[in-house]
């Protein structure tokens, strides 16, 4: 069986729509970042530890450069190529296999 290669819009999710707080700026970090890491990118201090230990993502949300959240996305099902994205920010599959993995994207 063949799948397709493109993308539908409806497989888009604006990263925005899936949260219910405000935030205009999101930064994203793995498993091993250190806090001082964390905190050069976020301006303040986020983690309680010397460094992110969880096995996931954590994204730290910020609006109007003050950071408003910080979660952990177990088992890490995100993957991205940068560290701070925007609100237009879409998450979108990876790849076509199922299951697949999600990625951040440039949603303008």
């Amino acid at each position: 069986m063949t799948r397709p290669t493109h993308r539908p819009a409806a497989a888009l999710r604006r990263l925005a729509d899936l949260t219910d707080f405000g935030w205009d700026r999101v930064h994203a970090f793995g498993e091993g970042a250190t806090a001082e890491e964390v905190e050069k990118v976020a301006g303040e201090p986020v983690l309680d530890d010397n460094r992110y230990y969880d096995q996931g993502n954590l994204l730290v949300f910020e609006e109007d450069g003050e950071v408003v959240k910080a979660v952990t996305l177990v088992p890490g099902p995100l993957t991205y190529d940068r560290t701070t994205w925007d609100a237009d920010t879409v998450v979108e599959p990876a790849t076509d296999r199922r299951p697949t993995v999600l990625k951040l994207a440039d949603g303008s």
